[in-house]
C-alpha cells in the first residue's frame, strides 16, 4: 500500500511553441531546396565544361586552317594599305593648308619653283626666283616679321642671265599654321 502522504503526480511535458515547429519545417524545406539546387548546378557545370572544351577545340581548328591563315594575312595587308592611305590623305590635307599660308606670305614679285616640305619637323626649303634683290629683301622681311616662322636662312643666291635673282629659302614654322588655314 501506498503511504497516504505520498502521491505521484505525473509531470507535464513542456510543449514547444508552434513557431518552432514551423521554423523547423521551413529549415528542412530550405535544406532540401539548397541540396537540389546544388545537384542541378553540378550537372550543368559538367555539361558547360564539355561545351567549353568543344568550343576551344573548334577555335584551335579554325586558327590552324590554312584558308583562315591566308585570309588573316590578306586582312593585315589591306589594313596596312588603309593606314598608309590615311596617312597620305592627312599629309595631303596638311600640305594644302601650307599652300594657303604660303599664298598669304609670298611677295607678289617672288616666284617659288620648288618646295621640300617636311611635316615631321615642320620645316620647308623653297627654291625661288625674283626680279631683284630688293624683292628678295622684302620677302625676307615678311618672313622674319612672322612669329610663327623661325630660323629663316637664305642660301644659293645668284644672279641669272635674264637679270633675275635665284635663291633658296629654308625656315621652320609652327604647327599652328597647318591648323589655321583652310
Amino acid at each position: 500500500m501506498e503511504p497516504e502522504g505520498l502521491k505521484i503526480i505525473p509531470e507535464q511535458k513542456p510543449e514547444a511553441p508552434k513557431w518552432v515547429n514551423y521554423a523547423l519545417f521551413v529549415f528542412v524545406f530550405l535544406c532540401l531546396a539548397l541540396g537540389t539546387f546544388s545537384l542541378v548546378l553540378r550537372s550543368q557545370t559538367g555539361s558547360l565544361e564539355a561545351e567549353k572544351t568543344s568550343l576551344v577545340s573548334q577555335i584551335q581548328a579554325l586558327d590552324l586552317n590554312p584558308e583562315n591563315i591566308s585570309s588573316e594575312k590578306e586582312l593585315k595587308k589591306v589594313s596596312k594599305k588603309l593606314k598608309d592611305f590615311t596617312d597620305i590623305y592627312e599629309n595631303q590635307n596638311l600640305s594644302s593648308k601650307f599652300f594657303a599660308f604660303l599664298r598669304e606670305i609670298c611677295h607678289p614679285k617672288v616666284y617659288f619653283r620648288s618646295m621640300d616640305l617636311n611635316l615631321n619637323n615642320f620645316s620647308v626649303i623653297l627654291a625661288g626666283q625674283t626680279e631683284s634683290f630688293q624683292f628678295l629683301g622684302e620677302q625676307l622681311l615678311v618672313l622674319n616679321q612672322r612669329e610663327d616662322v623661325k630660323g629663316v636662312e637664305v642660301s644659293g643666291v645668284s644672279l641669272e642671265k635674264q637679270g633675275t635673282v635665284s635663291f633658296i629659302l629654308n625656315f621652320e614654322f609652327e604647327e599652328q599654321i597647318l591648323r589655321n588655314y583652310e
